[in-house]
């Protein structure tokens, strides 16, 4: 099965929230982000192909619209909190997680498999882990933001204070789990015995590969 990335942001949802719909310095700043992480590509020089006009569908050096890469349509949608089709979704969230990437206290990305998260979450389970600080548990709450999630996707966020009580009960359960599971969640487990600080909320994203 291909690897996906669990993304862990740690930041007030509310904060995050704020983001869409912007205007101003702050909506100044999202479009520098998303400039810095997918800068415009070098137009290429006109080729004789390309001068014979309206009988090509698409000139030879016209760029293609990838999937997953953003283009200044999604930015200024997501910026004024518009609508974005479900066909560029995927390109939509990869400017949410470049925003979350520099707006964000703490990041991080743990890579595994659907497979993988979920056995470690039963295996920390029986090792008597309270269902509400499990991994599954971090999607509990909904982002209620305006965009979609793409399909194979999971987002969602779970409240700092939570984090904070599940550091003590993630320590003890760790103990017990296989050497595999404490390598794949190494940097979740950092999380919770490192988190201190109430204000800031958990967001994740699922990114399958």
């Amino acid at each position: 099965m291909v690897m996906g990335q669990l993304h862990l942001y740690a930041m007030s949802i509310e904060r995050f929230r704020d983001l869409f719909g912007k205007a101003g310095e702050e909506a100044a700043r999202l479009r520098r982000i998303a400039e810095k992480a997918f800068p415009a590509p070098e137009a290429p020089a006109l080729r004789m192909i390309d001068k014979l006009g309206p009988i090509m569908r698409r000139a030879a050096s016209e760029p293609v619209i990838r999937a997953d890469v953003p283009t200044g349509i999604e930015l200024e949608a997501l910026i004024s909190g518009s609508f974005v089709p479900p066909t560029r979704l995927v390109a939509a969230w990869a400017l949410v997680l470049a925003w979350l990437d520099d707006y964000a206290e703490r990041t991080a990305i743990v890579e595994g498999t659907t497979d993988e998260f979920s056995n470690a979450d039963f295996e920390l389970a029986l090792a008597g882990l309270p269902s509400q600080f499990t991994l599954s548990a971090c999607f509990t709450h909904e982002l209620q933001i305006p965009l979609g999630t793409p399909l194979g996707w999971h987002t969602g966020w779970q409240k700092g204070a939570a984090m904070r009580e599940g550091a003590e009960h993630w320590a003890k359960a760790t103990e017990e789990i296989s050497q595999e599971n404490r390598e794949l969640l190494a940097d979740v487990i950092d999380w919770f015995a490192d988190w201190a600080d109430d204000e800031q909320d958990l967001l994740v994203a699922y990114q399958p590969g």
